[in-house]
């Protein structure tokens, strides 16, 4: 599916960059989509352009700007408990990962990227409910498995935790790579109803301990076996966790 003109009509759309060039293309392309677009140049600027503005529906915001930062937007947006989607673009390392996806990025889009790619993302970030993690094209070569004799190890130091859109699986996983596809099949034995299986892509791996966080990855979900679809977007929806892909787990001090 791609974007048209007559499904955007009266969508409203929030560009966050402090390079005005940058924006103003950027924004020239949503309005060719059908778009209403509202700009703003810093992380503070677009705080208040949200607040005047509450008919904005998806946010592109860069990461790296003066005044206050696209972080900063993204904590004060998901402090307030809206969880609207937010898109996170950056040329630099200016963060781990982890950090953006726990703090409530819902996608990391890489500087220079072509508008074709910020398209898919959008189509993704906005698909409707009904269809989310329905079906996928991803063919995946790798396949995670754990079990778990009951739903407590879930929660130790070798379990899984569950965000708005991704899981963070606890322990090194040499084999995998950051944008690979995976198989994942996070099996409780004795709770059925609280495993996990289904199809994802690899967004980070932490090999080893990196500050206080212990060794994972973070696995954004594609797909979810049909039988348990539904029961996991309910439990989120009640749960409406802030982290789009939870960062993890401290690591254990021996």
């Amino acid at each position: 599916m791609a974007l048209t003109r007559d499904d955007n009509k009266g969508k409203y759309i929030l560009v966050v960059d402090d390079d005005p060039f940058f924006r103003n293309a950027v924004s020239f392309e949503f309005k060719n989509y059908g778009f209403e677009v509202l700009n703003a140049e810093n992380g503070l600027n677009a705080l208040e352009v949200l607040d005047k503005n509450p008919a904005i529906s998806l946010v592109i915001t860069d990461i790296k700007m003066p005044v206050h930062d696209g972080l900063y937007f993204l904590k004060e947006v998901r402090a307030k408990g809206n969880l609207l989607p937010v898109i996170l673009m950056s040329g630099f390392a200016d963060v781990p990962f982890w950090d953006g996806y726990d703090i409530g990025a819902d996608a990391w889009l890489g500087k220079p990227f072509h508008f074709e790619t910020l398209e898919k993302l959008i189509e993704k970030v906005t698909q409707a409910e009904e269809n989310r993690w329905k079906k996928t094209s991803l063919k995946p070569r790798q396949t995670l498995t754990r079990v778990y004799s009951n739903e407590k190890e879930t929660h130790g130091e070798d379990g899984f935790q569950l965000g708005r859109g991704g899981i963070f699986v606890a322990g090194e996983h040499h084999s995998l790579s950051m944008g690979e596809a995976v198989q994942f099949n996070l099996l409780v034995e004795d709770s059925p109803s609280s495993s996990l299986s289904g199809i994802g892509t690899v967004r980070w791996v932490r090999d080893g301990k990196v500050g206080e966080l212990a060794p994972g990855c973070g696995i954004e979900i594609e797909f979810l076996d049909e039988n348990i679809r539904l029961a996991v977007i309910k439990y989120i929806n009640t749960l409406k966790p802030t982290a789009f892909i939870p960062k993890g787990l401290k690591a254990q001090t021996k």
